[in-house]
């Protein structure tokens, strides 16, 4: 396929001149046969090598086209000569990356989505059945539930109806992020808010004095949605919170910082770490080891800093702590 156009358009010449060719000698009468004979030879040979040459290119296509169909991404073209199969093949091979990072994204969203509907209906049914049940036995034996009876069975359905509405409102959050309003943000001023946050929060013996701290670069910036990066800050620092609760003395560092130009911001601990049985579950979504938690904090904050199309990923040692790192898109200068 080297130089495709160009053997195509010589070929094309050389068969409107073996035609022109074959007339003048169709015009000579008997003397010009041999002639035109051997002109015809050359024109059936020159047609012949132009359908070759399509018919190389329709099977290119076509090969393109079941690969794609079987999934087999291996498949590359390679570079040519000719300027125009150069770029063809070149977009060929980015459609062939494309559909098969599309593929992967559908199939991790059907897992994703299934996955979730497998939580929701385990929950509202585990949340559901006692309702159920006890809604059935005050109709079956009314006279049984009068007074305090009456009270704390209408408790316990209230109870479990608030738990639903909990859990559902946990999925609408993570269900409909808005898109990130970029715009500058200071980091001491962001930094100054959170702390303000947790200042009281932080005085419940509960906490048992922990030492949260922040530090960041001389008029350092970020470019994101504040409202939404403040969120994951929020949840990152909850969580690192309640895993030094049992910590002697529990240290809580955030961190802003651009090592390589771009913008990291790290909320790290000093806690319990994280087991290696469950980080792989931590991002997902209604995945908690908190009796009161929802699972939907550490899965919302990865969505948000995917808005931003950076990241948030964690580092963690069982028994030393954990260090959960945001990243952005883009550079920014400390």
């Amino acid at each position: 396929m080297r130089h495709f156009r160009l053997y195509l358009v010589l070929l094309t010449l050389m068969l409107i001149a073996v035609s022109i060719g074959i007339g003048m000698a169709l015009g000579s009468g008997e003397d010009g046969r041999t002639y035109t004979i051997l002109l015809v030879v050359a024109a059936i040979f020159i047609i012949v090598k132009i359908m070759q040459m399509v018919w190389q290119l329709i099977h290119l296509m076509s090969y393109f086209v079941k690969s794609l169909n079987n999934r087999d991404f291996m498949m590359r073209f390679p570079s040519s000569d000719d300027e125009g199969l150069k770029d063809m093949f070149s977009v060929m091979n980015k459609i062939t990356v494309m559909y098969q990072d599309n593929l992967k994204e559908i199939e991790t969203k059907h897992f994703y989505y299934d996955r979730i509907l497998k939580i929701m209906s385990h929950e509202l049914r585990n949340s559901i059945t006692p309702i159920v049940s006890l809604s059935s036995d005050m109709l079956k034996r009314p006279l049984l539930y009068q007074g305090i009876q009456l009270k704390e069975g209408l408790e316990v359905i209230n109870s479990q109806c608030v738990g639903i509405k909990r859990f559902l409102d946990s999925y609408y959050e993570m269900t409909h992020l808005p898109q990130p309003q970029i715009q500058q943000i200071d980091v001491r001023q962001l930094f100054a808010r959170i702390k303000q946050l947790f200042e009281q929060e932080l005085l419940e013996p509960y906490y048992n004095n922990v030492e949260l701290t922040f530090k960041y670069g001389n008029g350092m910036t970020v470019d994101a949605d504040e409202q939404m990066l403040s969120q994951v800050l929020i949840n990152l620092i909850k969580n690192s919170l309640q895993a030094t609760v049992d910590v002697q003395h529990p240290l809580i560092e955030i961190t802003a910082s651009t090592p390589n130009g771009k913008p990291y911001i790290t909320v790290s601990d000093n806690g319990t770490g994280i087991p290696d049985d469950i980080i792989k579950d931590i991002f997902h979504p209604f995945y908690t080891t908190k009796a009161e938690g929802t699972g939907v904090g550490l899965c919302i904050s990865r969505q948000i800093m995917k808005l931003h199309g950076g990241d948030l990923t964690v580092n963690t040692k069982l028994g030393k702590g954990s260090v959960f790192i945001i990243t952005f898109q883009g550079e920014n200068e400390s």
